[in-house]
């Protein structure tokens, strides 16, 4: 490699040192992600023949800007690099105590001022082994404990072969990054030495032994765990028929069955198709607005929707009248299901084009129809839309069907170990995809879920009693809110499940955490978006030494699920190595069918995977 880099340096018209520093300029810039750096670089400053012989430290340090700007081959990128350092050498003389003086840059002093990384480049010494008879002589590197820059790369030609020595900041680095450095400036090398007609972003960085580890050794083993054929709808109802006289959902006082929530949403699907939701008397894929408060309405509403083959809508009624009929328009919904009380409440149906049906007379409209309304289950069909916020521009609604929503439920359900035996608190938003998560996998499991009156949504001291009263040992909800209920007790040792979602999880609340619940209690961290319907990573967070070996102020998002593959890729989507920025891409049997009536946006954050590392083969990845 030594020798084949001195011979792209000779047909280039450039020194091995230049076509070294542009080598570690392409690396820098793979690793931060600018275009821009500055690497600093030591000159003996001895240009006049008068000094060659003189004792003493001439030394002088050089900063030159890389400028790895519009993706350049590597002979572009030597070129830049090589004209670069001509000018430094050109102004050598001035000393860079005084450039630093002159342009006064902001000072820290944990690090050098102008450039952080330096670059040098020894020729092997000449010096005779033996000074006299007797006397030997060996070079010897003295650590000294301290590192003067943040990185520095020493390389030594010897031979045809280099040598090289990497000094660093263990306030930064650690030794595993650099050995991982180091076999990435290797790989960089051996790719652009034969080829420098390659654009940069064309190289890779990862060795064989890091692709192996990142495309296979750290993939959980795919897994299927439920029939193909399967609607959501569809799992709940062979819950209904396992234990139909349990107890599915409990607010206050009131309680309902697994029976009597089944039966009251088969009336509700009944309704529907009559007014023209699913099935050949209506469109397919019917968008079905749903506002409710939490609460079994909500949970009737869903499953009622889902039975008349219709697809979910959950609206907030809390949201303004202009984003309600923003929502309704841009879904094409024309049915909108809504709590009596909330009724008054809502824009006139000349607003928003859709038929208002009261959810409380809806399901009594057809009690004489018991039987499921058995619409043919295609567990391709829509079965929810999600609209984004909207914070960063239009709100999009990501279309979601069953087959990619179940996977990661039931794999999350077996993953949880849910059972007869969970209890829920119920307290997400219906319009949040947590929120049917948490509905969802509790349903299908047998569970319960309990809610507080839409009244006290919100007191947290009727959250509490609520856990403690109905002895709930499963929450399903985002880190602040936990923090805030945490807040209120000292001790919440009943729960045997937390799983927070949504949100950073940052070490207070870890620790917070450990204080409040059980020694049995298992918390987890689970990270996605609505685009892969709900978590593609879990983290365990207690349970686990999380210090050792972590040094985020936040808890790592963990691992893929088994439903899910997730990379961090570059630009070219190609994997990166540990340690170096890339892009989140999601891939696997949860990823959404796209945007709702927004084709281009869908073509361009849904992509196919295209590579052979997939695990699920022709998939898209979000």
């Amino acid at each position: 490699l030594g020798r084949g880099l001195e011979r792209l340096s000779r047909e280039h018209g450039s020194t091995l040192f230049m076509t070294l520093l542009a080598a570690l300029e392409a690396l820098l810039g793979r690793y931060t992600g600018q275009q821009e750096l500055a690497v600093a670089f030591p000159v003996a400053n001895r240009n006049r023949a008068e000094l060659e012989t003189l004792v003493g430290f001439f030394v002088n340090t050089l900063v030159v800007r890389g400028d790895l700007s519009g993706d350049p081959s590597f002979r572009e990128l030597l070129g830049r690099v090589r004209e670069a350092a001509l000018g430094a050498y050109a102004h050598q003389d001035l000393p860079f105590e005084q450039l630093v003086e002159e342009l006064r840059p902001q000072r820290d002093l944990s690090r050098n001022p102008l450039a952080q990384v330096i670059f040098v480049l020894q020729e092997a010494s000449t010096a005779p082994q033996e000074l006299a008879p007797g006397v030997a002589m060996r070079l010897d590197f003295v650590p000294t404990g301290t590192a003067k820059f943040d990185l520095a790369v020493g390389l030594e030609a010897r031979a045809g072969a280099l040598l090289g020595r990497v000094e660093y900041s263990t306030a930064l680095f650690d030794r595993l990054t650099i050995r991982r450095l180091v076999g990435h400036f290797r790989t960089l090398l051996a790719e652009l030495t034969p080829a420098p007609e390659r654009r940069l972003s064309a190289c890779g960085l990862l060795t064989p032994g890091e692709r192996q580890q990142l495309l296979a050794e750290w993939r959980a083993p795919a897994a299927r765990v439920i029939p193909d054929a399967s609607t959501l709808h569809g799992l709940v109802e062979v819950q209904v028929e396992r234990t139909p006289d349990a107890v599915a959902v409990v607010r206050g006082d009131d309680r309902l069955s697994f029976g009597e929530l089944n039966a009251r949403a088969d009336r509700l699907a009944h309704h529907l198709r009559a007014l023209g939701v699913g099935g050949a008397a209506g469109a397919p894929e019917t968008v079905v607005g749903c506002v409710a408060e939490r609460g079994p309405e909500v949970v009737i509403a869903l499953l009622g929707i889902l039975k008349a083959g219709g697809v979910y809508l959950p609206l907030d009624p809390a949201h303004p009248a202009d984003r309600l009929v923003f929502l309704l328009r841009d879904a094409g919904a024309r049915t909108l299901l809504v709590r009596e009380s909330l009724a008054g409440e809502l824009p006139p149906p000349e607003r928003h084009g859709a038929r208002v049906v009261v959810l409380d007379g809806a399901q009594d409209a057809a009690r004489e129809r018991e039987a499921a309304p058995n619409p043919k289950p295609d567990p391709d069909h829509l079965a929810y839309l999600i609209y984004t916020s909207g914070t960063t521009g239009v709100p999009k609604a990501v279309a979601v069907s069953h087959r990619q929503l179940l996977p990661v439920h039931a794999w999350f359900l077996r993953y949880f170990g849910l059972g007869a035996h969970t209890r829920v608190l119920q307290n997400l938003s219906p319009c949040f995809d947590f929120g049917i998560f948490e509905l969802a996998t509790t349903l299908m499991a047998g569970g319960s879920l309990s809610f507080v009156r839409a009244a006290e949504q919100g007191n947290l001291g009727r959250y509490l009693d609520t856990v403690e009263q109905h002895a709930l040992n499963t929450v399903h909800t985002t880190p602040s809110f936990f923090r805030e209920l945490t807040a209120r007790s000292p001790r919440l040792s009943g729960l045997e499940i937390v799983h927070l979602g949504g949100e950073a999880v940052d070490r207070a609340l870890v620790r917070r955490l450990e204080a409040v619940v059980g020694p049995g209690c298992r918390v987890f961290n689970g990270s996605a978006t609505t685009e892969t319907s709900i978590n593609s990573t879990v983290f365990r967070m207690l349970g686990r030494p999380l210090d050792r070996g972590v040094r985020t102020p936040t808890v790592p998002i963990g691992r893929a699920t088994a439903h899910s593959s997730v990379w961090v890729l570059d630009r070219r989507g190609r994997p990166v190595p540990v340690g170096v920025p890339g892009e989140l891409a999601i891939g696997g049997d949860g990823v959404a069918r796209g945007y709702l009536n927004r084709p281009a946006l869908t073509a361009e954050r849904f992509v196919p995977s295209g590579d052979p590392f997939a695990r699920h083969g022709g998939r898209r990845i979000y």
